[in-house]
């Protein structure tokens, strides 16, 4: 991106007064992407919601209610004593399990799980 955010905003408020994307989702989806680059991340999650509601396109409108959901649990406080979920959480958890194959009986799949170091 050449520009700041804020000029991108600014950008988005000519075409909305324009009138020909007035209310069309993409201009939300667009303006959400810009207030979430912008560090306004109730404002990216108020729009990717309203993107959502207005979107005829099932994986869209899944899409874009991720979005919003993950931009809130984010923006939230963890107020109820537990760690932090996704990828920094599980990163400064420990080390993963992987699977590791040993050598079968016959009576089915034989997948251990080792840490991996």
């Amino acid at each position: 991106m050449v520009h700041c955010p804020a000029e991108g905003l600014e950008m988005l408020e000519a075409l909305e007064s324009d009138g020909c994307l007035a209310g069309h989702h993409r201009l939300y989806v667009v303006r959400a992407r810009l207030f979430e680059m912008a560090g306004d991340r109730q404002a990216a999650v108020e729009n990717y919601r309203v993107a959502a509601s207005r979107t005829t396109s099932l994986p869209e409108r899944h899409y874009l209610s991720i979005r919003a959901a993950q931009l809130a649990a984010e923006s939230a406080p963890a107020s109820n004593g537990r760690a932090p979920r996704g990828k920094r959480a599980a990163r400064a958890s420990g080390p993963r399990k992987t699977p590791s194959r040993r050598p079968s009986s016959g009576a089915g799949p034989a997948v251990t799980y080792a840490r991996a170091s």
